[in-house]
């Protein structure tokens, strides 16, 4: 038997044998532990003894997943994810999200792989998730029972197992979280799997209500979607753009801070603030989403904000009085700003204990300067280091009651 009909096979029998799926995930439990306490995969198998199968290559696959996916799903420790949807998986903060922004729609999700998006979506939906791979599509079964979700509905078929001219259809709303395609240099939705533009061409004649997740950092002008251009943001990093499509769509463009719950829309715009003579009280990062929305200019609402600089990742601004809350982003209170060779004497005399560069820097770079300033340093503040111009900024992050 080929380990492709094993993994199936297991996948079946966990679905109708309850008693059997626990005894596989109490070995799971075992890989997990051992992966905890730095195993790889050679020395798993050695420790499985006269268990080991041919199954074990895809428990230690599923083990990974499980450790992976901590803090991105609630219920991390019983799903069945393998490396690519433990990856790609929405989170559940976001599938949340989405289930409430989406509300009350018959929902078809073209390449439903593991059926995270679709577990949530289903708390507010009806959800009918077509996926083309039969392993996936068993897991998705047993992650929806899992979680105990109701009206939904997994089907085992190629795209697009449904015909569009089908009735059934008419005024549902599609979503599709495509496949990436490894090894693209620069994403465009022509290279996802299967691409919204295809989908849509297939499903116009039924329904215009269309959603696309897709990769936040393709370009603007080359989404070729009259679309709500929808960026979230999870703690601080940049995590999801969704498209909104026909009357799904409620703006030109908006932001989505999780898990603050901050949603922010409007016409996408360039930075346009005043440039400042120098680093005042405070220091703002606004949150990334807004940047990539073409929002942040809203904050100006929130304070009289110079910038001081921006690259790749992030854009800099300051203030002389801490902004309105809440602030869609961090703030930092400037203790010292002074040149290079002055920087680790400062770090000592303001008691600084673990250090943070927030600039662009190479990552070797970066953890270079972390370890060489941080080996000085004996005091228990986190400090946060500026580069603006020639000189360089210490500060400390200010809560933010978002």
């Amino acid at each position: 038997m080929n380990e492709h009909i094993a993994t199936e096979n297991l996948l079946s029998r966990c679905l109708t044998d309850k008693r059997y799926r626990d005894a596989i995930d109490r070995r799971i439990d075992s890989i997990v532990d051992l992966i905890d306490h730095g195993h790889d995969s050679k020395s798993i198998v050695k420790n499985a003894g006269k268990h080991v199968g041919s199954e074990i290559t895809f428990l230690i696959e599923i083990a990974r997943s499980r450790v992976q996916t901590r803090g991105k799903f609630s219920r991390s420790n019983r799903l069945w994810l393998d490396n690519y949807t433990a990856r790609y998986s929405t989170p559940e903060v976001v599938a949340r999200y989405r289930a409430q922004r989406i509300s009350g729609e018959t929902i078809l999700d073209i390449g439903s792989g593991g059926g995270m998006q679709d577990i949530f979506f289903s708390e507010s939906n009806t959800v009918k998730g077509l996926e083309k791979d039969r392993i996936r599509y068993l897991e998705s079964l047993i992650n929806a029972d899992v979680y105990g979700a109701k009206n939904l509905e997994f089907i085992n078929s190629e795209w697009p197992g449904l015909e569009s001219n089908n009735s059934d259809l008419d005024g549902v709303l599609i979503f599709s979280d495509p496949l990436r395609e490894s090894g693209s240099r620069e994403r465009e939705l022509k290279d996802l799997i299967p691409s919204p533009a295809d989908i849509m061409g297939n499903y116009s004649g039924v329904t215009g209500k269309f959603a696309f997740d897709v990769p936040p950092q393709i370009r603007r002008d080359k989404l070729g979607v009259d679309a709500e251009t929808e960026y979230i943001s999870v703690n601080g990093s940049l995590n999801r753009l969704t498209l909104y499509c026909g009357p799904l769509k409620s703006a030109e463009s908006s932001a989505v801070i999780l898990p603050a719950g901050i949603r922010i829309s409007g016409e996408y715009e360039l930075p346009n603030f005043q440039h400042a003579e120098n680093v005042l009280e405070f220091i703002e990062l606004p949150d990334p989403s807004l940047i990539y929305a073409g929002l942040v200019n809203q904050v100006k609402k929130l304070g009289d904000f110079r910038i001081l600089g921006e690259d790749k990742r992030r854009i800099v601004l300051t203030s002389a009085v801490p902004p309105e809350e809440p602030f869609p982003g961090k703030i930092y209170r400037n203790l010292a700003v002074c040149q290079v060779d002055e920087v680790q004497e400062k770090l000592i005399e303001i008691g600084a204990g673990k250090i943070y560069p927030r600039f662009e820097i190479q990552p070797e770079d970066y953890y270079a300067m972390k370890n060489r300033f941080e080996a000085t340093a004996s005091g228990d503040r986190e400090i946060f280091i500026f580069r603006v111009g020639p000189v360089y900024v210490l500060s400390e992050q200010e809560v933010n009651r978002q």
